[in-house]
């Protein structure tokens, strides 16, 4: 916004009124810039949350399709649930576990708000495309590099070397530990649903089979 050229005052006088509220809110418009992936499930957008001061904040949206529920009911009842279980891991903040903010209701569909993990799935690092791609964008040292340290071929797909292997399949396991510890079971671990983000650190993503054994 430009300068009105008002005193300071009246916005000192806003400001108290605001932090002295029980409530805030606000509109919120999410730019949707490209389709991640989709299952059976819905589908996931990369985002941008548009912010004030032109700003923008990059985030994920999962939209959770109703196709396949008998009602609108047993949707609602589902979703209700689903949105419990990822509030409940927001809670948890553990570095390997996807970060959640937000369980939104929009037209009647659940939209769960998370936050962009830059990087790539396992089955897309041990397809052996990813393998080809990498030989043609290094140099003839670092390539050996990551054969010899990080990925190399191994027929059908590509493996990662002992150490990334362990790294990774202990992130994972830390991850899973602290949804136990809540009494709660992740229920989808694959390739697919673990991340491994460009600074080398892994996510466990996709709670959306996520339940508690008492419920």
């Amino acid at each position: 916004m430009p300068d009105s050229g008002l005193p300071i005052a009246r916005l000192n006088s806003r400001y108290a009124e605001i932090v002295n509220q029980d409530a805030v809110d606000w509109n919120i418009r999410y730019v949707l810039t490209q389709r991640l992936g989709s299952g059976g499930q819905g589908v996931v957008f990369l985002t941008d949350r548009e912010g004030a001061f032109g700003v923008n904040f990059r985030l994920a949206l999962k939209f959770h399709r109703p196709e396949g529920y008998p009602t609108e009911a047993s949707y609602r009842q589902e979703m209700a649930r689903m949105a419990r279980i990822a509030m409940d891991v927001a809670r948890i903040q553990q570095d390997h576990l996807l970060d959640v903010y937000n369980a939104v209701e929009h037209s009647g569909i659940l939209v769960l708000v998370t936050e962009w993990v830059d990087g790539f799935d396992i089955r897309q690092l041990l397809s052996p495309r990813t393998l080809a791609f990498l030989r043609h964008q290094v140099d003839r040292e670092r390539w050996k590099t990551i054969n010899d340290v990080v990925l190399t071929k191994a027929g059908f797909q590509s493996r990662f070397k002992v150490g990334v292997a362990i790294s990774i399949l202990r992130e994972c396991l830390a991850g899973l530990a602290a949804l136990h510890r809540e009494g709660i079971v992740h229920a989808d671990v694959k390739p697919s649903n673990v991340m491994v983000k460009r600074s080398g650190n892994c996510k466990l993503i996709d709670l959306g089979s996520a339940y508690r054994p008492e419920e």
